[in-house]
């Protein structure tokens, strides 16, 4: 939403002083997962990405398909038509709500499965193939 915006890298005191938008912790442990989510699960949105090694914790209204969703609706274009690419579980929502969903073949089993047509991997360029295929 704001174009402006440019991440700062901060020591730990400077934080204090900042609103939190996203927490990216890595490498935690299941039990501490597990705390997390059940202290703070119904306060915040925890996606845990990148096969169990990053934990992201932001607000519960943030994802990747409420910022999809209001610039399809500021460009007038209906959900039916965005098409949506994803390979981890924080890209579920934004697959389950988009017209047309594509899983990249390194994605996880779960998104491979909701996905309407699974493309080649990130590295072989499998969301070019699919834009050039429907763009064409």
């Amino acid at each position: 939403y704001n174009t402006r915006f440019l991440p700062q890298v901060l020591e730990t005191g400077q934080l204090k002083t900042k609103e939190a938008i996203k927490i990216l912790i890595s490498d935690m442990n299941r039990e501490a997962l597990d705390e997390l989510q059940t202290r703070f699960g119904e306060k915040v949105h925890i996606v845990v990405t990148d096969n169990g090694r990053l934990i992201q914790i932001m607000r519960r209204d943030v994802s990747k398909a409420a910022g999809v969703f209001a610039l399809s609706n500021r460009y007038g274009v209906p959900p039916a038509e965005v098409l949506g690419f994803g390979d981890d579980y924080n890209d579920m929502e934004l697959l389950q709500c988009a017209g047309y969903s594509v899983a990249m073949l390194n994605a996880v089993q779960e998104l491979k499965d909701l996905a309407d047509e699974v493309t080649d991997s990130n590295d072989n360029d499998g969301v070019a193939t699919i834009l050039e295929r429907v763009v064409s």
